[in-house]
């Protein structure tokens, strides 16, 4: 199985789980998006022609589990996941 399958599988199964970092590479292949900005704060956002911008906040290592559920969902309407 692939890295990125592996990612795709943890931000299913346990969303809790997965690092900021994992977030971050899920976001940016999975879904083709592009970091919007300067990633020195909190929020990174991350833009995609013709879609809405996904908005995410780091805190600690961990990806907040309402953003990694809300992505999931997204990707599945995209035909992505």
């Amino acid at each position: 199985m692939a890295r990125i399958d592996k990612l795709i599988a943890k931000a299913k199964k346990s969303p809790q789980n997965l690092r900021f970092e994992e977030f971050v590479t899920l976001v940016t292949r999975v879904g083709v998006y592009s970091l919007h900005g300067n990633p020195s704060g909190s929020h990174w956002t991350f833009e995609k022609s013709g879609q809405y911008p996904i908005t995410l906040t780091k805190t600690g290592g961990k990806a907040k589990v309402e953003e990694v559920k809300k992505v999931v969902q997204r990707f599945r309407e995209e035909g992505l996941i």
